[in-house]
């Protein structure tokens, strides 16, 4: 019988799972490194996604600072002087007719009769008017000016807390030094940019010629005065004056 029994186990091989082991293992340790990769590639582009929401506020914060002033500082002075020079030119540059008109009758009895009337009051109160408007427009426009700089405040405020969290997660030395003065060095030449676009764009852009804002003064101000004065149209042959601009 164990004659029988003992060629069928000599046939039998052992199986060796050393080698199962090591492939598994080894997989196991490939798909360690692949996840660690993994996740140092979403750690980077978590922090470079981090790194330019900072830059962004840092940029933001600095360049409304520079806005606000250069608006309110430069830019509205300027063009308020502007206007005026125009309103200036455009009024010099009004043919009075005084020649004609001197010999007319009608300038001579207004002259010659007056009896005493004077402009005085009516003087007095455009001068009033236009204070009490000012002040208005003052006022509107410090509302406006701190509204401004209330943006800056928080929008500076929220880089400072930012940049707080983006330090205790990643504890960069000198990193905002370094950020500060390259943004520093950018809002500089957009500063100098704008002063530049301003100064030689904006300020010899032509939006009405001398001629043109006589037109439309006169046309408004005739327009205005015939609404209230009906019989004036009589004046007008073959056109019909509106508030418009050329």
């Amino acid at each position: 019988m164990s004659n029988q029994i003992n060629p069928v186990f000599g046939d039998m091989e052992m199986i060796d799972f050393s080698d199962e082991n090591d492939k598994i293992t080894e997989n196991t340790i490939i798909l360690d490194e692949r996840s660690e990769k993994c996740e140092k590639k979403n750690n980077k582009v978590l922090k470079y996604g981090l790194k330019l929401i900072l830059h962004a506020l840092i940029h933001i914060s600095m360049l409304s600072l520079l806005e606000t002033l250069f608006f309110f500082y430069y830019a509205a002075p300027t063009e308020k002087d502007f206007l005026l020079e125009q309103l200036d030119s455009a009024i010099v540059s009004f043919d009075m007719h005084e020649d004609k008109l001197r010999g007319e009758f009608l300038y001579k009895y207004l002259t010659e009769n007056y009896y005493g009337s004077y402009i005085d009051n009516y003087y007095t109160g455009l001068k009033t008017d236009a204070m009490d408007s000012k002040r208005v427009n003052d006022n509107i426009n410090n509302e406006l000016y701190n509204s401004a700089l209330f943006f800056v405040y928080i929008c500076s405020g929220t880089t400072v807390v930012y940049y707080g969290m983006y330090q205790y997660i990643y504890r960069k030395k000198h990193f905002i030094f370094k950020i500060v003065f390259e943004h520093l060095f950018l809002i500089m030449f957009i500063g100098l940019y704008e002063l530049w676009f301003f100064k030689n764009i904006v300020i010899n852009y032509k939006f009405m010629s001398e001629d043109e804002l006589v037109y439309y003064i006169f046309s408004c101000y005739w327009d205005s005065v015939r609404n209230h004065y009906p019989e004036l149209v009589n004046f007008e042959k073959n056109v019909s004056i509106t508030c418009n601009s050329v």
